[in-house]
């Protein structure tokens, strides 16, 4: 299914919903929301601390900043390849 956009309309297609993810994923997103706020709200009025260490997120980081710059780097030596062998 094709779907046609008016392309003198910026902020239509921008904002639009049809033919787009947002009609499955925002749900998901407003229970994150809510989530997020009673785990705020709990902790900032000292009913209970359901944070946890953020070590984990440090090391998770590590890694896929790892991983991100050995793609690019596979992807920049790919291109200079292809741009070798076209001169």
């Amino acid at each position: 299914m094709t779907i046609i956009y008016d392309s003198k309309n910026h902020f239509k297609v921008i904002f639009s919903i049809t033919g787009t993810v947002w009609p499955s994923v925002l749900p998901l997103c407003l229970i994150n929301v809510a989530i997020t706020l009673a785990v705020y709200l709990l902790r900032d009025y000292d009913v209970v601390d359901l944070t946890f260490a953020d070590d984990g997120h440090k090391i998770l980081a590590t890694m896929v900043a790892f991983l991100v710059v050995s793609r690019v780097s596979a992807a920049y030596n790919r291109f200079w390849e292809a741009r070798t062998l076209l001169s």
